[in-house]
């Protein structure tokens, strides 16, 4: 017997079966389908709905909330909900003056509108002085939208932005994702100078929605086809979560530029485009490099590392840094800094995974940020978690987003020789 493979790759195993759920206590609190989350300098968790809404989260020492404060300031000033999907502070924000910023795109899940995509600036008494700071930004028929945001240490905002296809390119076969090509600021890591004078960011193009966006939002990272967060370590590294294709998807016609036109949908071993389904993974984000995820209107036409069109990689292209495996949805990722569990976690990436696995995994990293050496469970059995966070104290807020709830995960003391 013969047996034939699309595609096979060898890999070290790091992927121990620990769970260290048993070393955290768990309270849960009802917030209807969390989607992204971040503390701010008062103390309190800020939370958005799906659709728009934001809650502020206070606990007490045993993390359990004891105010809900709902903030409506948002969707009122939008004048309709908003599929709403990340949240970060500004770095200006005190105790007492927080500022929020949130990215929102049209609120249909299948009809996404195109260029729908925005980022609002919350301030002032109950934050109700809301600035739409960023419009114009891509948004695909399905579910890829403009997702996370962060400041990053250069001061700097960097919004992680889906593709506008599956495997990008459109196809004429009535695929979740539609027609749509995609466009210059899609499919990647996007930064964005807000705070500079003058700063621009009307980036819907009218004329030409494939042509460059007339605004000061530009792409930091390419090829990533949905990443859904990403964040800063202390390590001086940027890390990103990427939900590899898991429906039917085609890549561009041809390898090189122009590589406009209708994908193939008929699988690789048939003569078409689609590539199958690929492994979800982890990125190191380095400036001006392609990740994999095609995106014609840059002149990026090569899938992956180019086996699937028999072509050598892209000369910027970056390979995985850590294969997640098939299906798992991975999306909220941070670092956990507290020295917690006698640092047992300290300096890893935790990451939630949506589907496969329903739960919270920790990966260790190499001394110089470069590979994983590492991966375990850090607690499972949630309904469909979605976006973290983590504070100073261990603390780790998971947002259960089929379950419509947030989470604590609060470490339990422990002490040599007692350590884990």
């Amino acid at each position: 017997m013969v047996y034939t493979f699309d595609d096979f790759s060898v890999v070290a195993e790091t992927e121990t079966t620990v769970d260290l759920g048993s070393r955290f206590s768990r309270n849960s609190f009802a917030v209807p389908k969390p989607t992204s989350m971040v503390l701010g300098p008062d103390g309190k968790l800020y939370v958005t709905e799906f659709l728009g809404t934001i809650n502020a989260l206070t606990f007490d020492a045993n993390k359990k909330v004891i105010n809900d404060q709902v903030i409506t300031s948002f969707t009122e000033s939008q004048g309709s909900q908003r599929l709403t999907l990340g949240i970060t502070v500004d770095p200006d924000s005190t105790p007492t003056n927080v500022i929020l910023w949130v990215s929102h795109s049209s609120p249909s899940v299948d009809q996404g509108i195109p260029n729908s995509g925005s980022i609002s600036k919350l301030s002032g008494p109950n934050f109700a002085t809301v600035e739409n700071v960023i419009t114009g930004l891509p948004r695909a028929l399905a579910n890829h939208a403009t997702n996370s945001l962060h400041f990053g240490p250069d001061g700097q905002l960097y919004i992680a932005q889906g593709s506008n296809s599956a495997a990008g390119a459109p196809n004429a076969a009535k695929t979740a994702f539609g027609d749509l090509p995609e466009q210059p600021l899609a499919a990647a890591i996007l930064r964005a100078d807000v705070k500079k004078p003058g700063f621009d960011g009307s980036c819907n193009n009218p004329k030409d929605i494939l042509a460059p966006p007339p605004c000061d939002v530009v792409p930091h990272a390419t090829g990533l086809r949905n990443s859904y967060d990403f964040t800063f370590h202390s390590n001086g590294q940027l890390y990103a979560t990427n939900n590899a294709l898991g429906v039917t998807g085609s890549y561009p016609p041809r390898p090189s530029p122009p590589c406009l036109g209708y994908g193939d949908t008929r699988p690789v071993r048939q003569g078409g485009n689609n590539p199958g389904l690929p492994s979800d993974s982890l990125y190191r984000i380095l400036p001006d490099m392609y990740y994999g995820h095609p995106n014609p209107s840059r002149d990026e036409c090569v899938f992956g590392d180019g086996r699937y069109q028999k072509v050598k990689p892209l000369a910027n292209y970056q390979a995985p840094m850590y294969d997640l495996g098939n299906n798992r949805s991975a999306d909220g990722i941070a670092e956990y800094t507290s020295p917690a569990l006698c640092g047992l976690l300290q300096g890893n990436l935790i990451i939630a995974q949506y589907s496969v696995g329903d739960n919270v995994i920790a990966l260790k990293l190499a001394p110089d940020g470069k590979s994983v050496t590492r991966s375990f469970t850090v607690a499972s059995g949630f309904d469909d978690p979605l976006p973290l966070a983590t504070g100073a104290d261990g603390t780790i807020y998971v947002g259960e987003f089929g379950g419509s709830l947030v989470t604590t995960l609060n470490p339990l003391p422990v002490a040599p020789p007692n350590c884990p």
